[in-house]
């Protein structure tokens, strides 16, 4: 199997290049060009005279595609990217739509409380449980189907698939197109397995536009589900379990592209070498889902390893404009626009397979991501939490470390070249003068969202329970941490990223439930409160090192103040090093997971001075 429909091949020989009147056009020859959308039924008359309608019909992308003569006349479509969709009713079940971001968040998750606490043991999991995700199509008449699969690896250990069905239905008199992917990954932290499920479906038109999504990210028992649809000129959405917010409708344009719009197109219209490309496609967060800008850089044809061996293939370099980062990732696709292979550099690689994968690729506990994200030290620090002042020296092997790591009156962070930075954590600063860049809260530090419901009951009764008649904030707040330290039954790392509601319940979870309970908490008793994420002291066995992490701040007076509900201390040392920090609302979410990304297995930290 060569991973191609017929159609495919066809059509990439008569619009390839140098092909006389059929060749691609270039990007700068298509800005001049006519924009016309076309619809499946004048696709399948252009092609009436061959093979190529058992195939997939996708036309065109960004470039000038001219048909050839037997056409009654030429038709140019332009940069828009307007296609039509139409899928094989018995053909080869080998269209790959895996795309490099799609399984990025669920995997980052895991990284970011990678560092948290060890637990007493390993815990049991529920191999396969939950339920089945309903469709986004709950009606409709199955006309004919693609399925494709691809396996996620890390270390070269497989720790989960991808499968994705295409489908075309009918309703009400019209043919839609419904694409479903399911992610599933199993991995371990500190002994314990930690399963995410992501399941990711949109319904779109025969000429590519959306009408109806559906995201759902489940780890453990917890699962957020985002539904929306286009609504006019505005896509409106809703998640469950609601909180009685719901997140802002985004202005919706007839160019931008759904979840799979990036595959979709690439397969539509090949890239070439050298060839650069700009799409606006939807992301899904865990609490909303925004429109990012995807950049492709088409580079040259190479060799490079896949899963049945050895391809040439045409390397693509994706950037994506998440949350004002730039997450890069590589791609490789052959001549018919088909990908093969994705890669995120200290990530993992997906690799397309041609039929379902074996029972023991799905998954592989052997991978630990508390061994894989641990950064080692070359001494120790002891009662690291009671130190006054560290300085550190941190260098990133491509980064910059003086823009991975946050600013502000505790932590300074000073550039001593593009790859290191000096960094003075301050656990005295609370008395320190403002730096410049500390910014007061804004409405979201202090109102409920999906991930920090302080509005439910539970959490509301929890908090008022806990220093009932102190008034002075910070009391309050230490007090709500050493609640939650001694609330909490005990670490589970079998979640990855639980909300502060589910926490309230199950009283289980790593750091990241410890931060965003209390962070609930403070909320609801009036104290301005947001997650922080980085890294933290720690140690693995007898080796000291530093782990990914997330804790809490909360506004006291005129400045942000750290607390960390996993040790209770009334605050902390100067053993956390702050990436990024977040309120958790809608799209927001999203920054917090992505920070760990800088720095993630690229990190050395030497420790330059300890004060007590």
């Amino acid at each position: 199997m060569n991973g191609t429909f017929p159609f495919m091949q066809e059509a990439n020989t008569k619009l390839s290049k140098n092909s006389g009147p059929y060749h691609m056009g270039s990007a700068r020859e298509s800005a001049n060009s006519i924009s016309t959308g076309l619809t499946v039924n004048r696709l399948l008359r252009v092609f009436r005279n061959s093979r190529s309608l058992a195939g997939l019909t996708l036309c065109f992308g960004l470039g000038k595609a001219v048909f050839p003569r037997p056409m009654s006349h030429h038709v140019i479509v332009k940069g828009a990217f307007k296609m039509a969709i139409h899928l094989p009713r018995n053909g080869p079940r080998n269209a790959c739509y895996f795309v490099d971001w799609r399984w990025q968040l669920p995997l980052l998750l895991c990284w970011l409380s990678a560092g948290c606490a060890p637990s007493t043991g390993p815990q049991p999991t529920n191999a396969g449980g939950g339920k089945k995700v309903a469709s986004a199509t709950s009606q409709g008449h199955a006309e004919s189907a693609t399925d494709e699969w691809a396996v996620i690896y890390m270390e070269e250990q497989p720790v989960g698939t991808i499968h994705t069905q295409a489908r075309e239905t009918t309703e009400s008199g019209r043919t839609l197109v419904r694409t479903r992917s399911t992610t599933k990954m199993t991995l371990q932290r500190m002994g314990q397995l930690t399963e995410v499920l992501q399941v990711q479906e949109s319904v779109e038109t025969e000429e590519g536009e959306l009408v109806r999504f559906r995201s759902e990210m489940k780890n453990g028992t917890a699962a957020l589900v985002i539904r929306g649809q286009v609504a006019g000129d505005h896509l409106v959405s809703v998640v469950e379990p609601s909180t009685g917010t719901k997140p802002n409708p985004i202005l919706w344009k007839s160019t931008y592209r759904g979840f799979f719009g990036p595959d979709q197109i690439m397969r539509a219209n090949p890239m070439q070498p050298g060839e650069s490309r700009v799409l606006e496609v939807l992301f899904p967060g865990l609490t909303s889902v925004q429109v990012v800008e995807t950049r492709l850089t088409a580079l040259d044809f190479e060799e490079t390893k896949v899963a049945s061996g050895t391809k040439r293939l045409l390397k693509v370099t994706s950037t994506l404009d998440l949350a004002g980062q730039a997450v890069q990732s590589s791609l490789w696709i052959d001549d018919a626009g088909v990908q093969w292979k994705a890669e995120i550099p200290g990530v993992g690689v997906v690799l397309r397979v041609d039929e379902k994968p074996a029972p023991q690729q799905n998954g592989a506990p052997a991978v630990d991501l508390s061994q894989s994200s641990f950064v080692p030290l070359a001494r120790k620090v002891e009662r690291v939490h009671e130190t006054r002042r560290i300085e550190y020296q941190v260098r990133l092997k491509t980064n910059d470390p003086a823009k991975a790591f946050h600013h502000d009156t505790r932590q300074q962070v000073v550039a001593v070249d593009k790859n290191t930075a000096r960094v003075t954590v301050d656990a005295s600063a609370g008395k320190a003068p403002l730096d410049d860049r500390e910014t007061p809260p804004e409405d979201a530090d202090r109102s409920e969202n999906s991930l920090i419901q302080s509005q439910d009951p539970l959490i509301q009764r929890m908090a008022s329970q806990v220093a009932a008649s102190e008034a002075d904030p910070w009391r309050i707040a230490t007090a709500l941490e050493s609640h939650v330290r001694r609330s909490m039954r005990r670490a589970d790392f079998s979640t990855a990223f639980a909300s502060a509601a589910e926490v309230a319940k199950t009283l289980r979870g790593d750091c990241s439930e410890h931060a965003v309970l209390l962070t609930a908490l403070c909320r609801a008793r009036s104290i301005p409160a947001r997650v922080a994420t980085g890294l933290v002291y720690v140690s693995l066995g007898n080796r000291p090192g530093f782990g990914f992490h997330m804790w809490t701040e909360v506004w006291i007076q005129d400045r942000w103040l750290p607390l960390d509900a996993t040790i209770g201390r009334g605050g902390i040392g100067c053993g956390h090093l702050k990436l990024t920090h977040s309120n958790l609302s809608s799209g927001a979410e999203v920054s917090a997971i992505l920070s760990v990304l800088p720095v993630l297995r690229q990190v050395q930290i030497e420790i330059r001075e300890v004060v007590y």
